[in-house]
């Protein structure tokens, strides 16, 4: 009885010593699993530790942070910054893990679960071209290498003609590149240019990021159903035309008025209910905006000139005529909204073709026609597979692609990766683009109109154009004739400088990409054919856009529409120092807008309705321009000489 007695005493005082134990250790903290909704490209700030189970009084701080491939991750104590790629949607997460500053115990694992929207992509389709749209200046890819590019041609064929383009800006002071903003060949993932307008540093968030990580496209058949339906029962307005993005936040630094709309109310706001509308070119059209200050640039070191770029790209719909029905225009608009006056600004259009087989090309310009091209090695397109990628042929009759200027003349053209003996790959430091930029090589050598058209390989007079030579010409200065080997092909159209770029002041820049393929001939043929249609697509730009590309051309079945009987008289005209302006058209508020010969706005304003306005024009330089006041849906434009 009494060991018994004894053993349960042991037995208590076991279990007694077992809980003091057991309240004496410390806790490990706990990580709680979370999930959270995003949007893709968006830069989230997250504080996972606001619902973790740490001990009273103590504190903890971020230990450990994994990522998956889809998605880029930094931390620091308390802060984890996540961003998914731009081409990414679904379910994507990390893991993270915690640890106890006081006790030093480290939390088990736990998952933070996202599900990723995607506005960010959307596709031009309403012609023989497929080409996949996003607001981030790298266009045509999806951000997965070249197996995720979408210029496709023929629509639904799978084989792709173009697998990227780019817009890059150098800003030159006193003769010095201060300002640098570049899109070349890099997938995309490093980058100078993030989208939206640019806004006062403090507003920046990535609320606003979450709102303009996002591309609009409108078909001109909705335009035009909200034209006549908006104010009737029952009418459906589309998610784009609601929320097109025409007016900026001025609070945030942002400029009033982005993308463009009929204002029929004329309040200077966009109000699509009570009968505002979008104004597209084309019969389809994506818009989106970008610039080069919202991040410190990845890509290249140099520093964002508070570039704004309002970017559209557009299409006709035009089954009875090809060259129109086998290219899509691009029109960017490019705002100084930085505080700096630039002496030159120097754009540059990088671009990679594809043309079905990636490593199968040849490419060469023509400055007569204003436009780099490419074309194919042989009369024959193979498929070519490798690890991880294919990329389907064209297989006979292979087409040729070409990117056109149609509103500005083309300065320079440099190819790269045609010869080995240059280091001609694309531009990858600040030097690189700067050299690109002022018509020179990678290593600073000029170009040489002959040959390789490298100083280490051809001999001549400097030039700003390298194979300017017809392919079907014998014995011409092209790659065909000058008997390269054929590979994969980028080259960078420079366009002619802008001069005295002031802040506020904008240019436009407007390009035509077209595809051609002789169904009946070789890749020879298929140039051939190209050329012809660049000089119609030429013409009908010419034909049926006006003299300024910063307004909005007519659809395809509106072109050539008669004007009606209304005047714009300029008196004086040369004018000094004002000009009046006298119109038949009074009985509404106009805008008036004047642009210089390369398109530039460099004065704009409102008259109120008087038959005659005076306009200011002391700030203007000698030369001619371009007047234009707006009255609702009609526009006058006449010329304008400032002595």
């Amino acid at each position: 009885m009494r060991t018994r007695t004894i053993s349960i005493f042991l037995l208590c005082l076991l279990a007694a010593f077992s809980l003091k134990t057991v309240k004496a250790q410390d806790k490990r903290p706990e990580a709680i699993p979370d999930f959270y909704n995003v949007n893709a490209y968006v830069n989230y700030q997250l504080k996972p530790m606001f619902n973790d189970i740490v001990e009273a009084g103590h504190t903890t701080k971020l230990f450990q942070v994994i990522g998956l491939s889809f998605n880029t991750i930094t931390f620091n104590d308390s802060i984890i910054f996540y961003q998914t790629y731009l081409g990414f949607s679904g379910i994507d997460s990390l893991r993270y893990r915690i640890r106890d500053q006081q006790n030093g115990l480290i939390s088990e694992w736990a998952t933070i679960t996202f599900n990723v929207s995607n506005f960010a992509f959307d596709s031009i389709d309403i012609n023989q071209i497929n080409a996949k749209v996003n607001p981030s200046g790298y266009l045509f890819n999806s951000f997965g290498g070249y197996s995720n590019s979408n210029f496709e041609f023929p629509k639904g064929s799978s084989q792709n003609m173009l697998y990227n383009v780019g817009l890059n800006l150098a800003g030159v002071i006193s003769g010095e590149t201060e300002y640098l903003s570049g899109s070349v060949d890099n997938y995309g993932y490093n980058t100078v240019y993030y989208p939206g307008p640019v806004t006062t540093p403090e507003n920046y968030s990535y609320q606003l990021d979450s709102a303009w990580v996002k591309v609009w496209k409108l078909n001109k058949n909705e335009i035009q159903l909200h034209i006549q339906n908006y104010n009737k029962e029952g009418y459906n307005m589309p998610d784009n035309l609601r929320h097109w993005p025409a007016n900026g936040n001025v609070i945030q630094g942002q400029a009033a008025q982005l993308a463009p709309y009929h204002d029929f109310n004329e309040n200077g706001m966009y109000d699509p209910e009570n009968g505002d509308y979008p104004l597209i070119r084309g019969d389809q059209a994506i818009y989106f905006v970008y610039n080069d200050v919202r991040y410190p640039h990845q890509l290249f070191s140099g520093i964002g000139m508070g570039a704004e770029i309002h970017c559209m790209v557009y299409a006709f719909e035009s089954p009875d005529n090809e060259a129109i029905n086998n290219t899509i225009f691009i029109n960017y608009l490019i705002y100084n909204r930085g505080q700096n006056t630039l002496d030159e600004l120097k754009p540059g259009i990088f671009s990679t073709a594809g043309l079905g087989n990636l490593y199968d090309n040849f490419a060469g310009c023509s400055p007569e026609l204003n436009m780099g091209f490419y074309y194919n090695g042989d009369d024959f397109d193979e498929d070519t597979e490798g690890v991880g990628y294919f990329y389907p042929g064209y297989g006979n009759h292979p087409p040729a692609f070409s990117m056109k200027l149609l509103n500005r003349e083309l300065s320079g053209y440099l190819p790269y990766f045609t010869h080995e003996t240059i280091t001609s790959f694309s531009p990858q430091t600040n030097e690189d683009l700067i050299y690109n930029l002022n018509a020179f090589w990678l290593d600073g050598a000029p170009l040489i109109g002959n040959g390789c058209g490298h100083p280490s390989c051809a001999q001549g007079d400097t030039v700003s154009f390298v194979y300017t030579g017809d392919p079907s010409v014998a014995g011409s200065w092209s790659e065909l004739q000058q008997g390269n080997i054929s590979n994969y092909r980028s080259s960078m159209l420079l366009v002619e400088p802008v001069y005295d770029f002031r802040p506020g002041d904008a240019v436009c820049i407007d390009l035509a990409l077209t595809t051609a393929r002789d169904m009946n001939g070789n890749h020879i043929d298929s140039f051939v054919l190209l050329k012809e249609y660049a000089a119609q697509v030429q013409e009908f730009y010419n034909e049926n856009f006006p003299a300024s590309c910063f307004d909005v051309a007519p659809g395809f079945e509106e072109a050539g529409t008669p004007a009606k009987e209304s005047h714009l008289t300029l008196i004086p005209n040369p004018a000094e120092e004002e000009v009046t302006v006298k119109t038949n058209l009074t009985e509404k508020p106009a805008h008036y807008r004047i642009f210089d010969v390369s398109g530039r706005l460099k004065l704009s304003g409102q008259f109120k309705g008087a038959e005659s306005q005076t306009i200011n024009i002391k700030s203007l330089k000698p030369g001619l321009y371009f007047v234009q006041v707006l009255y609702g849906r009609e526009t006058l434009t006449s010329k304008l000489v400032k002595k």
